[in-house]
């Protein structure tokens, strides 16, 4: 999350700057936004979704040996009880998705800003839409026309 909201730099050393200075959010909204992409991705791609611990809450920091804070199971911040239940909802709608958990994907839009792809088994069809962007975006999925407001996401989930 220290990446997502520019508190740690991807051309910096991350180690350096655990044992040297204090990692928070960086901007703070910007951060809780993009790891709450980064779980949808997570939780709707191929494979056993894997989260380190303190990933479902935001927890910030660098790499070893900031990687290794305390795990906080209270006092959570609202933006962090917020990812907390995000993460536990997308976790519990994949468990509940045969397409989720066998299916075969397709990618049907990758652009810089924009990313649409769906899981198929069976009967059972669920769509992504990112808006990785920070403006609005129009989709269309089946007809219908919707915005998604900047990075955020929207899921279907069609039985046909």
């Amino acid at each position: 999350i220290s990446y997502f909201g520019g508190a740690l730099m991807r051309d910096e050393d991350a180690k350096l700057a655990g044992w040297t200075r204090i990692i928070g959010y960086g901007d703070e909204e910007m951060a809780f936004k993009k790891m709450t992409m980064m779980h949808v991705l997570n939780s709707t791609i191929p494979g056993i979704p894997v989260i380190f611990y303190g990933d479902e809450i935001g927890m910030p920091g660098g790499n070893d040996p900031d990687c290794r804070r305390m795990m906080k199971f209270q006092n959570l911040t609202q933006k962090e009880q917020e990812l907390k239940a995000e993460v536990s909802h997308l976790l519990k709608f994949r468990n509940s998705s045969m397409a989720l958990i066998y299916g075969t994907m397709s990618w049907h839009e990758i652009a810089e800003h924009r990313l649409v792809y769906s899981r198929k088994y069976a009967n059972e069809v669920v769509t992504v839409y990112l808006n990785k962007s920070n403006s609005n975006q129009e989709f269309e999925h089946d007809g219908l026309k919707f915005v998604l407001f900047p990075y955020t996401y929207k899921i279907f989930k069609d039985n046909s």
